[in-house]
């Protein structure tokens, strides 16, 4: 009768199966009862190889430290889905868009004014243009400005716009006291704040005459007065009045109480003391315009001088004795005036806004070649 043997590993055992493999483990083997016919069971107790491998499947001897071949672990980003938005930010657009070579939309703004292309330009338009309502004679530098909010990408680092608003009201920092005084020299009149007091200044005859102004708007957006959206180039009104029984007899509005007490009596404006600063209405008409500055369509159409002279002309001669007065001259026979702001947003969230630097050079060149209306602002 034959008898099984059932063989159990010793820790050594173990040792020399995971080294050389079962084969080579149970090829020779000796029993001291010589008289009996034995059956060995070669398969080693998969419970003594989970002991020292954790696997049930590894019956062949492990690969040397020689010969192993060293890998590296593959980490895979997780899907869209689950990606973190890590930062946001406010961007700044400055835009215009009125289908024009110069439109644009800029979160940082460079722009140079050529005062010799624009008064060109509007001296043209009042000695050869008739009369137009639709025809905006101001220079619309900023049309208006956005933010938008972004979010960026963990992985890829880029940026997406998830958000934009115009409901908020823009202040603007002078970035040097230069640029502060520059600012003073183009305006004759300003407004300035000190907390909630507001004070209007006005130094128009205080100095060469100039009606010439760099201005901030409102837009409206529904029910939203978007305080300092907007940025143009204009004329002020200059001193109101009348002329009354004729042409040359000029009264301010203060003093006339009584229309009645004149046998005629005509709108007008003075720019000075010679008798070619008065400017009188030519005929009974308010010369409406849909224009920023709702005077410039006055001053281009509508009051002349005893020579027959436009009101706008008149001024533009003004502006440039001014100009030549307070501007820098950069080269002989030119003049220029930069102006540096930043903006201000009052409440931002926390978020860091970008852009919103905005730069203008006031250049007039007399002697420069006239290439007309598209090169009036150079935006950068």
């Amino acid at each position: 009768m034959a008898n099984n043997v059932n063989l159990k590993l010793t820790n050594y055992g173990l040792r020399r199966l995971m080294s050389n493999g079962a084969e080579q483990s149970f090829k020779y083997f000796s029993l001291s009862d010589m008289n009996e016919i034995y059956y060995v069971e070669v398969n080693p107790n998969l419970n003594d190889i989970m002991n020292i491998t954790g696997s049930k499947s590894l019956f062949t001897a492990r690969k040397s430290c020689t010969d192993a071949i060293s890998t590296t672990a593959q980490i895979s980003a997780p899907p869209e889905v689950n990606i973190t938005k890590t930062q946001q930010r406010w961007v700044v657009n400055y835009y215009k868009n009125n289908c024009g070579l110069q439109d644009y939309t800029k979160s940082n703004l460079d722009v140079t004014i050529n005062l010799h292309e624009y008064f060109e330009w509007l001296e043209d338009v009042a000695k050869t243009s008739g009369y137009s309502e639709s025809l905006e004679t101001s220079l619309k530098v900023i049309q208006g400005v956005y933010l938008n909010k972004q979010e960026q990408n963990f992985v890829n680092k880029t940026w997406e716009n998830i958000d934009t608003t115009s409901r908020f009201t823009t202040l603007y920092d002078f970035n040097t006291s230069v640029d502060r005084q520059n600012y003073l020299k183009i305006n004759s009149r300003y407004v300035e704040y000190k907390g909630e007091e507001k004070t209007q200044t006005d130094k128009s005859f205080e100095r060469f005459y100039t009606g010439l102004l760099l201005g901030f708007g409102v837009n409206i957006e529904g029910s939203y007065y978007l305080e300092g959206h907007n940025s143009y180039i204009t004329f002020n009104p200059p001193q109101f009045g009348y002329v009354i029984n004729g042409k040359t007899n000029f009264v301010n509005l203060e003093t006339v109480t009584n229309v009645d007490n004149y046998k005629e009596i005509t709108p007008a404006v003075i720019l000075g003391t010679n008798n070619d600063d008065l400017y009188y209405l030519k005929e009974p008409r308010n010369f409406k315009t849909l224009d920023i500055n709702g005077f410039m369509g006055q001053a281009v159409w509508g009051y002349i001088n005893s020579k027959g002279q436009s009101l706008i002309k008149g001024m533009i001669e003004k502006a440039k004795n001014h100009i030549e007065f307070y501007f820098n001259e950069t080269s002989f026979d030119k003049w220029e005036l930069p102006i540096n702001l930043s903006l201000k947003i009052p409440d931002t969230g926390g978020l860091k806004v970008i852009g919103g630097n905005i730069k203008y050079n006031f250049v007039y060149d007399p002697n420069a070649t006239i290439l007309g209306y598209n090169n009036i602002l150079i935006i950068n």
